[in-house]
């Protein structure tokens, strides 16, 4: 069952005035972002997998950096390409990916091109977390784990298992009482799958 607790809404600001020869790309959102700018470079600095999976299927031709936003900031600088580049991203994000490489030599612009508005809980999972039943809970970002915390708090019974994307997102939580809490090993979605089953691993069979 899905229930996101965010929910992009896009803002098609105008794009800066550059030659620019690569983008970056530091969530799906951003390239889905990207789609209202048709002359964008096709090279694509992507900070995991499924964000360059996306951005392949947008026609970018992208390079992942399986990782983080350290992971992204040092693909780009080995890879050295010819600035400028241009780091779509949304209102809130993490790494200051821009003012690091334009410190390290290479021109980065920033277009803040969606935010990420709260969503409410599903009634589907408002009823699930109110049961008595073990709720297995993914979270990704440090944001979304403090969303979780306020909706879910007020109303839950049922014990959980919260698997978390990294250290900083099961810092999100809080003084939130969790049956138990598996860190992801490294932050991509491989390692967030194994955190998940990890934990599915240890609850008794019904």
């Amino acid at each position: 069952m899905q229930s996101p607790l965010i929910a992009p809404v896009f803002l098609q600001p105008h794009l800066p005035k550059a030659d620019f020869r690569a983008v970056i790309f530091t969530s799906e959102t951003g390239v889905a972002a990207a789609a209202a700018y048709p002359y964008l470079p096709r090279l694509a600095f992507c900070v995991g997998d499924h964000t360059a999976h996306a951005a392949r299927r947008a026609g970018f031709l992208p390079q992942s950096a399986a990782g983080n936003a350290e992971a992204l900031l040092q693909t780009v600088l080995r890879s050295a390409p010819q600035p400028p580049l241009l780091h779509i991203c949304g209102v809130e994000t993490r790494g200051d990916i821009a003012d690091r490489l334009n410190s390290a030599g290479l021109e980065t612009h920033t277009l803040i091109a969606y935010r990420q508005d709260a969503a409410c809980l599903t009634p589907a999972a408002r009823r699930l977390l109110s049961r008595g039943d073990p709720v297995i809970v993914p979270l990704f970002s440090p944001r979304t784990a403090r969303i979780f915390v306020a909706a879910a708090e007020p109303i839950t019974i049922a014990p959980l298992y919260v698997a978390a994307f990294s250290p900083a997102v099961a810092q999100g939580l809080g003084g939130l009482r969790v049956a138990g809490l598996e860190t992801a090993a490294a932050p991509t979605a491989a390692a967030m799958i194994a955190a998940i089953r990890q934990i599915a691993d240890t609850l008794p069979v019904a």
